[in-house]
């Protein structure tokens, strides 16, 4: 555990985080449904602390946080591929839901196995959503975003803009604009506009787009939100 003033920040995965091995709570917490319809609404505002004891691979919650965590830890099921393989074997053109005609039968029985599964992934509940349109309306509304979603998707640009934490070879810093701030930061962006102006157009709205999220975030609640060392109005 980090016994400094300051705790450092890390980016990790749910699954590498583990609960409160101390936790006196035996039981199901009795705010539950209405926590979890919060975190699905307005997700985890405020990071966990975590600890990690000498020799162990995995973090642990360091005060509290087992029911947060419990909420938005993926729950696997071994079978799910099975189910879903049974599931396709029985669709057929009269059981297959109007909004869903022309798609695969994989499709339609991920649709149902998902619908049957209650669990919290904003980014499945995201992809899952998609799926719920009608397919020809959904091509319809996509079709002048899949040239511009392939670039961004792809080649160099996607490293800039997803670029892999877990690669060690790669010696270019992370930046997020909570970090340029606190770090009082200079942010220049060279978009190279004159060779393509639709991808540069859509990388600038984005990196706004998050700025002013950001700004939401600061201005609720403060520079400093989840660090030991207090608010800090920017």
């Amino acid at each position: 555990m980090n016994t400094s003033s300051e705790l450092d920040m890390i980016r990790v995965t749910l699954t590498q985080i583990c609960p409160f091995t101390l936790n006196p709570r035996q039981s199901r917490h009795p705010g539950y449904d209405n926590l979890k319809a919060s975190i699905r609404t307005r997700g985890l505002e405020n990071p966990p602390v975590l600890t990690r004891r000498p020799g162990e691979e995995k973090y642990m919650l360091a005060c509290g946080g087992n029911t947060r965590l419990a909420i938005v830890l993926p729950r696997h099921n071994a079978r799910a591929w099975e189910v879903v393989a049974q599931l396709a074997e029985r669709i057929t053109d009269k059981n297959t839901p109007r909004h869903m005609q022309g798609r695969d039968a994989w499709v339609i029985a991920l649709e149902q196995y998902l619908n049957a599964e209650k669990f919290y992934d904003p980014i499945l509940d995201g992809l899952h959503s998609a799926v719920r349109y009608d397919k020809t309306y959904f091509d319809k509304i996509v079709a002048s975003l899949l040239p511009l979603l392939e670039k961004l998707t792809t080649g160099t640009l996607a490293a800039l803009l997803a670029p892999d934490y877990h690669d060690l070879d790669d010696a270019r810093p992370i930046l997020d604009w909570q970090q340029a701030i606190r770090q009082k930061a200079i942010v220049y962006v060279g978009l190279d506009a004159l060779s393509d102006a639709v991808v540069a157009a859509a990388v600038g709205n984005s990196m706004f787009a998050d700025l002013v999220s950001v700004a939401g975030h600061l201005y609720k609640f403060g520079l400093n939100d989840g660090l030991p060392c207090g608010n800090e109005n920017p």
